[in-house]
């Protein structure tokens, strides 16, 4: 896997074919550039250098569009059930939806390649708009093969949003594992592992430790499975799973004379091993995400 510049391109030049596709969108930005039409490669490039400070970097999207009051009024963001029309239903590593507050609402995700995108839709509803489910849509794209900070918006910040979404996960216990709460959790792990990267050792320390937390309540949750009970009066001196990892000191990713370095990447190390150990007990639907998140980290490392 090979995270660069030109790869991000590529993307964001396919992923405009397919917001150019759609009959719902009248209007793209691309770090608060206009996007005219998808022939206009000298305002994308403009627009791409200004996303692009590193490997790290997502790709800011704006997408204003004209709905029918059945998608306007129904679940936000509109796009949560209608991710196979921004292509992102098959080819999502992590993503987190972040609902409509103050006119806008947005999508974040990591695609399975590494490429991250912030997708701000700001909606209005158009009582002859056509819905979604129609699937009419301006131009026919060909199925795509594999080849070889955010916008500036009044009111968007990007940290809140992510507690939001945090918070968001936190759901009453029941004895099975919600796909979504997966997507959000994988996010969030590139997220934290890009503030690892930059050095944000606060906000990496945070994000890696939500992400044990997530561990600590999937291993709950399994606990209760197993006494058919969620009430303990005493507990029975568990081992704890990403502790377990985090001990042995076997972790090819934390190996510089940093030491806060060193530990934050342990723990995010050791969280996103526990969790993929732990979810197929708990979600029998769930597939193994932790290679990718592997690769991504060792890309992120790469000189390329």
């Amino acid at each position: 896997m090979q995270i660069t510049k030109e790869r991000m391109k590529q993307e964001t030049v396919e992923f405009l074919q397919i917001l150019f596709s759609l009959h719902e969108v009248e209007k793209i930005s691309v770090k608060d550039i206009i996007i005219p039409s998808i022939d206009d490669k000298e305002t994308i490039d403009n627009a791409l250098d200004l996303c692009y400070h590193d490997k790290y970097s997502d790709i800011d999207f704006v997408v204003y569009l004209n709905l029918h009051p059945t998608d306007y009024y129904g679940v936000t963001p509109v796009y949560k059930n209608h991710l196979s029309r921004l292509g992102l239903e098959k080819d999502k590593f992590g993503i987190a939806f972040i609902p409509r507050e103050n006119g806008k609402e947005g999508i974040r995700v990591c695609k399975s390649n590494g490429i991250r995108m912030d997708i701000i839709c700001i909606p209005y509803c158009d009582e002859f708009g056509i819905p979604l489910d129609n699937n009419v849509n301006k131009v026919i794209i060909t199925e795509k093969k594999d080849s070889t900070d955010n916008s500036n918006l009044d009111g968007y910040d990007d940290e809140k949003n992510i507690e939001d979404s945090c918070e968001s996960s936190k759901e009453t216990i029941s004895t099975t594992w919600d796909l979504e709460k997966v997507d959000w959790f994988w996010f969030i792990s590139v997220q934290a592992l890009g503030k690892l990267m930059r050095k944000d050792y606060l906000i990496a320390a945070h994000l890696a430790n939500i992400l044990v937390n997530e561990t600590l309540v999937a291993q709950m949750i399994i606990r209760d499975k197993q006494y058919n009970t969620n009430y303990h009066r005493f507990g029975y001196a568990e081992k704890l799973e990403y502790l377990e990892i985090y001990n042995e000191d076997k972790n090819m990713f934390a190996n510089t004379l940093d030491e806060t370095y060193n530990h934050i990447a342990k723990l995010l190390y050791s969280a996103a091993i526990s969790y993929d150990n732990l979810i197929p007990k708990l979600n029998e639907q769930y597939k193994s995400m932790l290679s990718i998140f592997i690769d991504i980290w060792k890309s992120y490392l790469s000189d390329n």
